[in-house]
């Protein structure tokens, strides 16, 4: 892992690039992430994603869609949180959403609230429902989940937030205090 900060038109940037002796890297993802606490996308990456176009990678963004994306992505993850609705440029924009799932009633939230944003929600796209990490052993998040598969098909998959076994944020004393939706902060979710 190698950490980066660079200062973009008068904005200060952190960056984690990620990589492996045996495997070269050939995509970065950038992500406003617990870790950095810092909503990336209010930034013009147009500079970032240039210079690694330049150098033949590809660029994933992973983003909540609440502000503008500025800068050239290969691959945009949209996942909308319901205290803040992305941009419906965004949601436009969007190759596959992830939803977090804390309640049952968040799958129809979530999925509501991005057709009524023009989402395309049809059987070619991708929909992930994770459970919300705080939610992660909940039979009822884990089954509507399941449910919602089930009676609904293709667009939606179910997914899990692996990064959080990890408890990276814990470990980082530079990262912001967790903030989680009903979850045990001493407990790392």
């Amino acid at each position: 892992m190698v950490f980066r900060s660079t200062s973009i038109k008068g904005s200060f940037i952190q960056y984690f690039f990620f990589s492996s002796r045996r495997r070269h890297t050939n995509s970065y993802e950038v992500t406003g992430v617990q870790t950095c606490a810092l909503p990336i996308s209010i930034h013009n990456l147009s500079e970032l994603t240039n210079t690694l176009h330049a150098i033949g990678q590809k660029v994933h963004l992973e983003t909540s869609g609440v502000f503008p994306i500025c800068g050239d992505f290969d691959w945009i993850t949209l996942s909308p949180k319901r205290w803040k609705l992305p941009l419906t440029e965004n949601v436009a924009s969007a190759n596959e959403f992830k939803l977090i799932i804390d309640r049952p009633s968040a799958i129809d939230e979530y999925v509501t609230a991005l057709t009524e944003r023009g989402a395309d929600l049809s059987a070619e796209s991708i929909v992930w429902l994770h459970p919300e990490w705080s939610q992660h052993s909940n039979p009822d998040v884990l089954n509507a989940i399941t449910e919602w598969i089930k009676a609904h098909g293709a667009p939606y998959r179910a997914g899990w937030q692996h990064h959080k076994n990890y408890a990276a944020d814990l470990m980082d004393p530079r990262s912001a205090p967790a903030a989680p939706l009903g979850g045990k902060p001493e407990q790392g979710f």
